[in-house]
């Protein structure tokens, strides 16, 4: 790959659009694309958000000893300006059609810290404990905005949205509410009239001076069949806040809009406790298209072991949240029961204390399906 310093006209009125600021900004979609040193031209890297505060990057540059080309990269997590990515470069690998996947080896590279001051400008920070490398840092510059995707150097201040909210909607929904410290959002909402959960609409919103917004929002229902035939829609969503105070939300995809006002759950900007979690559970896990009867056990740890009706025997990890009442959850399987090819998806979980019901979502394949967990501790 080649980094080049003069890049089109496209890119660069594309760049120009975008205001700069000197304070900090949260990482968001908008900061997928190419990265580069202007000074040092000719090696850099690809960085792509990935849902559930996810970042992955790949530096394509040389060897210390400048003899060949060289690659390295990882998904790590990010948190506000901050991202960290522990990366593996790969060795073995042969051009085809002498490629043989049993040679490959991805050895331990070390990690690559990247910090944004704006859209178009930060550092990464990197910590190598393969030879030659060292410990150093580059700064960055943006050399490509991808089409559809779009960068605010406004700070998005998701904090006075952050935690959990619960109300109704214009249909007579009930509506349970999770905003994550990134803008990551979940809104589950009921039948008309009853507590019985039909959908969640997922998302990452931005919010600043008592407005909201979400352009990638998709409306996943969930289904209350053994077998059904659903299908996510994308959704927009729109409204104003008071901090800690009240949603009002007008939610809508190409079937129908839905008016939510929710109120803010005192203390939900509060760390759970992994401890109050801990049980034995009987409900229902299933996707956008099917349900089935199951059974799970969670321990203080965090560990997942979950069965149900069709024979699933899954494994998870869940972690809690550092400043929403929350917790992060993944769980494993095979493609009978998770499916997509990796076996493996990760999301958002949510426990209530007061009604000891725990609903849990994990969207997946590019946010088409979005696989569920709900029930109550026995």
């Amino acid at each position: 790959m080649t980094m080049k310093q003069r890049v089109g006209s496209v890119v660069l009125l594309a760049l120009a659009s975008v205001a700069t600021t000197a304070s900090a900004v949260d990482i968001g979609p908008g900061f997928t694309g190419a990265w580069y040193d202007p000074q040092q031209s000719g090696h850099g890297l690809f960085l792509e958000v990935l849902p559930q505060n996810k970042l992955l990057a790949f530096w394509f540059t040389f060897n210390p000893e400048g003899t060949q080309q060289s690659w390295f990269g990882g998904v790590g997590s990010y948190a506000g300006d901050t991202a960290t990515v522990p990366v593996a470069l790969t060795t073995g690998g042969r051009w085809i059609p002498n490629f043989d996947a049993s040679k490959i080896v991805n050895n331990a590279w070390g990690t690559l810290t990247f910090t944004f001051s704006d859209c178009n400008s930060g550092r990464v920070d990197f910590a190598s404990t393969y030879p030659g490398y060292g410990n150093n840092r580059m700064a960055l510059t943006r050399l490509t905005l991808p089409a559809g995707l779009t960068c605010t150097s406004t700070p998005v201040n998701v904090s006075k949205v952050k935690g959990v909210w619960t109300g109704t909607t214009s249909l007579d929904e009930n509506v349970h509410a999770v905003v994550l410290e990134d803008g990551t959002f979940y809104l589950v909402y009921t039948q008309p009239g009853t507590a019985t959960e039909v959908g969640v609409v997922q998302g990452t919103m931005t919010a600043a001076d008592g407005a909201i917004s979400s352009a990638d929002a998709v409306n996943f229902p969930i289904s209350i069949l053994q077998e059904g035939a659903g299908v996510a829609r994308k959704s927009s969503v729109s409204g104003t806040y008071v901090a800690q105070g009240q949603l009002q939300l007008t939610i809508s995809s190409t079937t129908i809009t839905r008016n939510v006002t929710a109120t803010y759950v005192p203390g939900s900007e509060q760390a759970p406790s992994m401890a109050t979690l801990a049980g034995h559970y009987t409900g229902a896990t299933g996707h956008i298209a099917g349900r089935q009867p199951a059974t799970w056990t969670i321990d203080a740890a965090g560990t997942l072991s979950l069965s149900n009706a069709a024979g699933c025997l899954l494994n998870g990890t869940i972690t809690p949240r550092a400043s929403v009442h929350a917790f992060d959850w993944t769980i494993t399987g095979n493609d009978h029961c998770i499916f997509n090819d990796a076996g493996r998806i990760g999301g958002m979980l949510y426990y209530d204390e007061a009604t000891r019901e725990i609903r849990a979502f994990a969207p997946y394949d590019e946010r088409i399906e979005d696989y569920f967990m709900i029930g109550t501790k026995m």
